[in-house]
């Protein structure tokens, strides 16, 4: 087909090293349990970079969003990320992506309220779930009917 590598992008490498490919880190390792030597895909850490930029873009503490509006941008954005990674190992990925999300939207309320500190008494995460923010439980998007209050 008369096509050409990229000598950057194109390299032979041990599965131990790990590559990524298409936002996915594949590597072999030995697993925790079995102790065999096994496949894991992660996704990749410049693909949880990118997710966590494409949030800060829009999470900042001056936004000018109303919060119903917010939730459902992070929303919409977290929900398409999550599924994409759904059948890898990234429940940490998962765990921290979600912990990202509760401070920044925690700290953007408490901004819009013209509070001091981050928010964490007024707003504990039950409260942000209540309110309509997307829950990453177990890979997999929770679907909520409740409206954002």
């Amino acid at each position: 087909m008369g096509l050409t590598l990229h000598p950057d992008k194109t390299r032979t490498v041990r599965v131990e090293e790990g590559f990524d490919f298409l936002g996915f880190h594949f590597i072999r390792r030995r697993s925790p349990t079995t102790g065999r030597r096994s496949f894991y895909i992660f996704p990749a850490k410049s693909s949880q970079k990118r997710i966590r930029e494409k949030i800060r873009s829009f999470t900042h503490r001056r936004a000018p969003v109303k919060p119903p509006e917010l939730l459902k941008r992070i929303g919409e954005t977290v929900r398409g990320w999550v599924n994409y990674f759904q059948h890898t190992n990234a429940s940490q990925a998962f765990r921290g992506l979600q912990r990202f999300i509760n401070l920044r939207v925690r700290r953007y309320l408490s901004q819009r309220h013209r509070e001091r500190g981050t928010g964490w008494k007024r707003y504990p995460n039950s409260k942000l779930y209540a309110m309509g923010l997307i829950y990453i439980g177990s890979g997999r998007v929770r679907y909520t009917t409740n409206a954002a209050r």
